[in-house]
């Protein structure tokens, strides 16, 4: 019975994953991210249309009843009074490639001195990308167009940003490949989390040499050790 049960899992590791499942979640860090915009857990509507290639994501970032929050890095607030919205449009092909995309964040604070309706955030798409089922939900890469002048004053330049919008609850619509099918309805996403950056994020493709050679240099690092102790 063992054998059997041993078998089965390697089975099961076996299976190979869909290509757009990405094998973990993007550091913050790793993009040299400076604050982080903090909403209530509010639900917003993730939808894709695989007969037209449409991906898109619209939920507020805080309402009068339960603001957003502005935090630096690591999580000091800075602003605990925001009331807006987020809306982002990408075209994405069966294989999770990116064509074009945008996303706008508008809303107002009377800490930040700003009004109702203003563009607090906005920028094109460098990547959307499916995060796996155990914390399921997508990831956004971008390059940042319009950053309010009251926003960079508080928390420095926003050349890009990360975007996360992560289900708090992982259910069947989760277990798919993204791109394979037409989404139907609320998916049950929390409302976007934006990491904000002084510097331009690499593209997609220098992100993984960076993960390569950062593995390269430990793999390095420890077969020098072992030469060492011989």
């Amino acid at each position: 019975m063992r054998r059997f049960v041993l078998l089965l899992s390697l089975l099961v590791l076996a299976i190979p994953l869909p290509a757009t499942v990405s094998a973990a979640l993007i550091d913050p860090a790793d993009i040299g991210a400076t604050f982080q915009v903090f909403p209530p857990l509010e639900s917003a509507a993730v939808s894709y249309d695989a007969t037209t290639d449409q991906f898109s994501v619209n939920a507020s970032i805080g309402t009068p009843g339960t603001p957003a929050a502005i935090l630096d890095i690591p999580f000091a607030i800075l602003v605990s009074d925001l009331i807006g919205s987020f809306t982002l449009s990408a075209t994405v092909d069966d294989s999770g490639t990116l064509s074009s995309g945008s996303f706008s964040w508008v809303g107002e604070s009377a800490t930040l001195g700003v009004g109702a309706g203003t563009t607090l955030l906005a920028g094109d798409l460098i990547l959307v990308e499916y995060v796996p089922a155990d914390i399921a939900g997508f990831q956004i890469l971008t390059e940042t167009t319009v950053a309010d002048p009251a926003l960079e004053a508080l928390v420095g330049p926003v050349q890009s940003a990360l975007i996360r919008v992560l289900a708090a609850n992982v259910g069947p619509f989760f277990s798919l490949d993204p791109w394979g099918a037409s989404f139907v309805g609320d998916t049950g996403t929390d409302s976007p989390v934006i990491f904000g950056s002084p510097r331009a994020i690499p593209e997609p493709a220098s992100l993984a040499l960076l993960g390569f050679g950062l593995a390269a240099l430990g793999l390095a690092a420890i077969r020098g050790r072992r030469l060492d102790g011989q």
